[in-house]
């Protein structure tokens, strides 16, 4: 049974930014030196003076050949990820990491002649033992196999060297390191995240350095991997890029060698993109390609004096296999000002819409609406970025030709923008019902490979048995991707509630007002169609998107009237993008984002800004509430979250097997039987009070707001366990040997908040 999932390292966004605005997590770290370390050398001897020497002859005794002696040679050949020279072996212990064994490594004794004494190669979990048999003690040698499996390991900078001389006699527990050296970090690096805010650049106030309070012009913050608490005012955290120099961001990498973050654009509705260049290699083309670079200094961070830069564009970037520029804008161009279509100017008018309709007298109207942004949402811009082992190669995936782009990693802004892709652009493959639903999004680099994410939207169909995430093996020395994923999960499991009240999380829930039900089904056994966070193929338009709302205050709800709840509606309709891959040792942990938190906002208003287009004649499918009187107005705000999700994936010795019923690889959390994850089998509670069996989930504790609600004191099994039950934001990051994985998550404090958390995977 593992410990439980806790929330640790928080930081808040308040209800005047877009909900959804922490996706993604990326290491400030160290780099482990290269050492390199020889024997000290002593100095020869001075020559003795010439002495003549009396001739006597004499003849030397014979003497007998030195008989041969047999030693065993053992230990463990391991990854030494903090670089002292000792295996790590357990989490209790300072420094509290686990260091697993190296199979394949091989391990030869030479004699004193230079002969072969003794061989073996490491078995699993880097364990191995040999006689070998020799005079005069062994010369013994660790080598990587020649055929390149290992070769992104080098040998350990502390300990034990990949050369080793023992006694004839032999020697036990001879553990010699290898690294990764992306692997090291420090104890406590910073975690660095993209942050985002409602409407355009302009309309943000000037960032204020050292401020005590929280602020919306920030794009780039950064929080150490152990801090705790509201951490949401400006001098609690830092900051090193803000909105006004980049727009809205998701991929990021961190070059630990030059201390350089790089960050890539994100479409999302009712937030900007970045400034055009006015000059220079990209004068005139469009953001939406843009990469953007800051090196990190000494000293507090300040993007004041030390902005983001553009440090290349996918919109104007040459193809070395072609020698021309990639054509035809390949990121997309920014919808908001394109042709007729200027949020800038402040009325409807320039952005489709006609008359006044309640619109706000805030001169956002077009911001406030933003009735170009909801379809392009995972359709244009930028999705993951990732870096190679060697720190020498930026990876991006396109969203809007679906193809992954190869980037050189230059650290000297000098020399920005870079003008040249490392490699022609390569197509990313999906095996999808329909070949055009499909959308990639996921980056991650383990060991010499590049992983890649792709969501099997079933946009086409609407068929949700066609729901599914599939993770594709990248090989960048042969630039090929493999046949067939590495690895695919269908999404038709269970998942918790949207919102569930006064109930435990594991037995019948109060959501929606009706008692006593689950999030599955209801007490006569019907299906519960408008209280789960079941995932559901992406809607093909705004119409069917709010047609189908499951919010707890919405017109699609039962019992729902416009007297009682106003113009104000919740907008819930969770579609699901796989949008980060991490691993825990060999284990694949899958972070997924919910395309809904991207697709609306916090009072925000619908896209529909004419009132009499579009407006549809039928009822809400759960409440029989006419849709046309609510698509045929816009003057409501509504709100909309993201309810994302972690899964893990165990590596069982030739491929990745899907946890099932909150078991990974042998490890139990206590999320087992909790209803909100993937299972062989399962049942809902059959009777009043009883809880579920099956369906449970590994990492557990993502529910809001704050973790199991601590103001409260309410665990899991509580009466009082309130709020939304699936609360991932899609961002991950894994420190190699920890034990704790961090995740960007939402609800952490009160409804809205976004922050990061770590989750134990032990």
């Amino acid at each position: 049974m593992s410990q439980a999932h806790t929330r640790r390292a928080v930081s808040r966004q308040g209800r005047r930014l877009t909900r959804i605005g922490l996706p993604l997590l990326i290491m400030l770290a160290m780099i482990l030196p290269s050492v390199v370390m020889a024997a000290p050398v002593s100095p020869a001897p001075a020559p003795a003076p010439a002495e003549a020497l009396p001739a006597v002859a004499s003849v030397a005794p014979a003497q007998q050949p030195e008989a041969p002696e047999t030693g065993t040679i053992s230990g463990t050949v391991f990854r030494d990820y903090n670089a002292d020279g000792t295996r790590q072996t357990s989490y209790a212990v300072a420094p509290n990491i686990v260091e697993p064994g190296i199979a394949g490594v091989i391990i030869t004794a030479y004699d004193v002649n230079g002969n072969v004494a003794g061989s073996t190669t490491s078995g699993a979990g880097g364990v191995y033992s040999f006689t070998a048999t020799g005079t005069s003690g062994f010369r013994v040698e660790f080598t990587l196999p020649a055929d390149n499996s290992l070769s992104y390991l080098q040998a350990g900078a502390a300990g034990p060297t990949t050369v080793v001389f023992v006694p004839t006699g032999g020697q036990t527990g001879l553990n010699v390191g290898f690294n990764n050296p992306i692997d090291y970090s420090q104890t406590n690096p910073d975690l660095i995240t993209p942050r985002t805010a409602f409407g355009p650049r302009s309309g943000l106030p000037a960032f204020v350095p050292g401020l005590t309070s929280e602020q919306p012009n920030e794009s780039i913050i950064g929080i150490g991997f152990n801090d705790n608490g509201n951490l949401a005012a400006t001098d609690q955290h830092d900051t090193y890029a803000t909105l006004a120099q980049t727009g809205t961001l998701y991929g990021m990498i961190y070059q630990r060698r030059s201390k350089l973050i790089l960050a890539g654009t994100y479409f999302k509705s009712y937030a900007d993109t970045g400034p055009k260049q006015t000059s220079g290699w990209l004068n005139g083309i469009d953001p939406l390609g843009a990469i953007y670079g800051v090196k990190v200094l000494s000293g507090t961070p300040n993007p004041n004096t030390n902005p983001a830069t553009v440090y290349a564009n996918l919109n104007k970037i040459i193809d070395p296999g072609t020698g021309v520029v990639v054509p035809s804008n390949p990121a997309g161009v920014d919808p908001r000002r394109t042709g007729g279509t200027n949020y800038d100017s402040g009325s409807l008018g320039s952005c489709g819409g006609s008359g006044t309709g309640g619109a706000p007298s805030d001169g956002q109207s077009c911001w406030r609406h933003d009735p170009v942004g909801w379809a392009n949402v995972g359709a244009i811009g930028l999705g993951d970025l990732e870096e190679d082992d060697t720190e020498q190669t930026l990876y991006v995936v396109n969203l809007a030709d679906k193809r992954l782009y190869q980037l050189p990693i230059d650290p000297t802004p000098a020399n920005w923008p870079i003008t040249t892709l490392a490699a022609s652009p390569v197509a990313i493959p999906n095996t999808c019902a329909v070949s055009s639903d499909a959308v990639p999004g996921a980056l991650g680099f383990s060991d010499g490979k590049l992983y890649v994410g792709v969501t099997c939207t079933a946009k086409s169909t609407q068929n949700a048995s066609q729901l599914k995430a599939e993770v594709w093996r990248f090989d960048p020395a042969t630039q090929a991707f493999g046949a067939s994923p590495v690895f695919s999960v269908a999404l038709g499991y269970p998942r918790g509630c949207i919102f569930a009240s006064n109930s435990s999380a594991n037995g019948p829930k109060n959501v929606g007002g009706t008692p006593l039900q689950n999030c599955q089904e209801l007490i006569s056994g019907a299906s519960n169609t408008i209280d789960n966070a079941n995932w559901l193929p992406w809607p093909q338009n705004w119409n069917w998107h709010f047609e189908h709302n499951a919010g707890r205050n919405s017109p699609g709800r039962p019992g729902w009237t416009v007297s009682s709840n106003g113009n104000q509606v919740q907008l819930e309709y969770p579609h699901p993008w796989l949008s980060d891959i991490s691993f825990v040792g060999n284990d694949l942990v899958l972070g997924f984002r919910d395309i809904n938190g991207d697709r609306t906002g916090n009072r925000v208003r619908s896209p529909n800004v004419n009132p009499t287009v579009g407006a549809g004649t039928n009822n809400f499918p759960n409440s029989g509430t006419p849709v046309a009187s609510w698509m045929s107005t816009y003057a409501y705000d509504y709100d909309g979250a993201g309810l994302g999700d972690l899964l893990r994936a165990c590596w069982n010795g030739s491929g990745w097997t899907l946890e099932n019923n909150g078991t990974c690889g042998g490890v139990t959390s206590a999320g087992a039987d909790n209803g909100q994850g993937p299972s062989t089998a399962g049942t809902y509670p059959g009777s009043i009070g009883s809880p579920f069996t099956g369906y449970g989930e590994f990492y557990w504790d993502d529910s809001g707001p704050g973790s199991r609600n601590p103001a409260v004191n309410a665990g899991i099994s509580s009466l009082n366990y309130i709020g939304h039950e699936q609360t991932m934001m899609g961002g991950t990051f894994q420190q190699a040997g920890w034990s704790d994985i961090a995740v960007s998550i939402a609800d952490q404090f009160g409804y809205g908040d976004g922050g990061l958390s770590r989750f134990s995977n032990v």
